[in-house]
């Protein structure tokens, strides 16, 4: 049982930790001192009143927020908000960074590796991009592709993981990181999934092969959006399916402007998706993606079940095809 005193240790150990970041976050919105301070201290006097959270940072910074939201409308209550709030000269170029610093670390581990060598080499190293293409032996056609693909991912997976407070134009104030138990994108395996496990741990394997063009380094969105989804669909499936003696190896196959017609398809055990899953067929739709990457126009493979096209085949799908591959068609495979 917590007593006065380990509550108050607590809360100065909190104080030390939060309230002078807390004073930044309120500081860059509001000029006047003893507000700052008021806030800051009505976050904290709430946080001796009420239960403890198992979070401290994210709930200070959530209850600051509200607060803050508050003190503005009160002060301007019939005056409406600027599209920027006032910051501190000579932060426009690094508040975006110190709202991420807490975030970005654990979020670039949760991509693939390409993505990450990429993000860091052309974000948090500034390198121009010439220099990383170089650097990954790739064209520069290919270089900003993955860029910009690695960019799209990242912004998924801190959507998912921490609270991001934007202006009206659309620039980041503030990041704070979500429970644990919430961020649920791109699920970081455990560290005993992380290696291949040998073959004497398990009674099957299965691969799941990705095939894509690759043109320079650079594959189609399209294409790569359904790499991004069949790297969830088999972290998810190693995880629900290991303790029945079943690992699924991901094989990733790039194919050539030559092999176009190929690209976009996945292969479970050797056999197409379309053919495990009911009601499934191929199609095909134009691709400015392929056209740009071959030079031409050109058109990439569609899944379509029933009344829907999948140009990106969805790791619900995947999972699905995979389970009936296997035969494992259980409510924890996600088997329709």
């Amino acid at each position: 049982m917590n007593t006065a005193s380990d509550t108050a240790t607590r809360l100065e150990q909190a104080w030390h930790a939060h309230a002078p970041e807390l004073r930044r976050f309120v500081r860059r919105r509001i000029r006047d001192d003893s507000i700052v301070d008021d806030l800051v201290q009505e976050a904290f006097l709430r946080l001796h009143q009420g239960v403890w959270p198992d979070n401290v940072r994210a709930w200070l910074f959530q209850v600051v927020r509200h607060l803050l939201i508050d003190h503005v409308r009160r002060r301007h209550a019939h005056v409406p908000l600027p599209a920027e709030l006032p910051e501190e000269p000579g932060t426009e170029r690094e508040q975006p960074y110190a709202a991420l610093e807490t975030c970005l670390p654990a979020m670039l581990s949760r991509l693939p590796a390409t993505d990450r060598e990429s993000l860091t080499l052309a974000e948090l190293d500034e390198v121009p991009q010439k220099r990383v293409a170089q650097t990954l032996g790739i064209s520069l056609s290919g270089a900003k592709s993955r860029v910009q693909r690695a960019r799209r991912r990242l912004h998924k997976v801190l959507a998912a993981c921490c609270h991001l407070y934007t202006d009206r134009a659309g620039r980041l104030l503030e990041a704070i990181p979500k429970d644990t138990d919430s961020c649920v994108f791109f699920p970081a395996p455990p560290s005993s999934l992380l290696e291949t496990p040998t073959q004497g741990d398990i009674m099957k394997k299965v691969t799941v092969e990705w095939r894509h063009l690759e043109v320079g380094g650079a594959t189609c969105e399209r294409c790569g959006d359904t790499g991004e989804e069949v790297r969830n669909a088999v972290a998810a499936l190693n995880q629900e399916c290991l303790p029945r003696n079943v690992w699924f190896e991901l094989r990733d196959t790039p194919l050539s402007a030559t092999e176009l017609a190929q690209s976009n398809s996945l292969l479970i055990d050797g056999r197409p998706i379309e053919q495990l899953l009911p009601d499934t067929r191929v199609g095909r739709s134009d691709c400015l993606s392929c056209g740009t990457l071959v030079g031409t126009d050109a058109v990439c493979r569609t899944l379509e079940q029933d009344d829907t096209r999948y140009e990106t085949i969805p790791a619900r799908l995947i999972r699905d095809a995979a389970c009936r591959a296997v035969d494992c068609c259980t409510a924890s495979c996600g088997c329709s």
